[in-house]
């Protein structure tokens, strides 16, 4: 719900996610160099940037803000108190492949259409075109760099919208 990359989800730390604002901030990525991850700047200026997202999805990461402290003393040592806000079960960043291959097992086991983790980013963003939210709006809750790039590349004519299209015109003209 929010089209965040993977690599962006992976750096999410708690002082990016607002819940009382129901914002997120893009500020780091967990990007793959070599088979390591390793924490960068977002992809891009325009990458950077703040999400708002609605107050179910703002609820998701709310029971997840602190480790039981009963974990975490289980795991003694091997416990790492980062600010991830998905980390492992011992607190360290995930790696975004991994992240990429419980999807796919995710969605083995449901047994549907194939689907990359990287589609649902797609999904949300051709969702909202479909919806009628600003291209503008999309592309920057997006992050991308250009406009004109998220409408090539997300902006798919969906079933109905030529009818929508003729509707309105004749409106206009009536």
């Amino acid at each position: 719900l929010t089209g965040i990359r993977r690599g962006e989800a992976c750096g999410l730390q708690w002082p990016d996610i607002d819940l009382v604002a129901e914002m997120i901030h893009i500020r780091r990525t967990l990007a793959v160099v070599n088979g390591t991850p390793r924490v960068e700047p977002p992809k891009s200026r325009r990458s950077r940037r703040v999400i708002d997202v609605d107050e179910q999805t703002a609820d998701i990461p709310r029971p997840h803000r602190k480790p039981p402290p009963r974990h975490a003393a289980e795991l003694g040592a091997s416990w790492q108190d980062t600010a991830y806000a998905f980390p492992t079960v011992i607190g360290t960043a995930q790696h975004p492949d991994n992240v990429g291959k419980l999807f796919a097992n995710l969605v083995d086991a449901l047994d549907i259409k194939p689907l990359r983790l990287h589609g649902l980013r797609h999904t949300h963003a051709t969702h909202l075109l479909a919806a009628g939210i600003n291209a503008r709006v999309v592309s920057e809750r997006l992050g991308h760099a250009d406009v004109g790039f998220t409408l090539q590349v997300y902006g798919h004519v969906l079933p109905g919208q030529q009818r929508e299209a003729a509707d309105a015109a004749a409106r206009l003209l009536s």
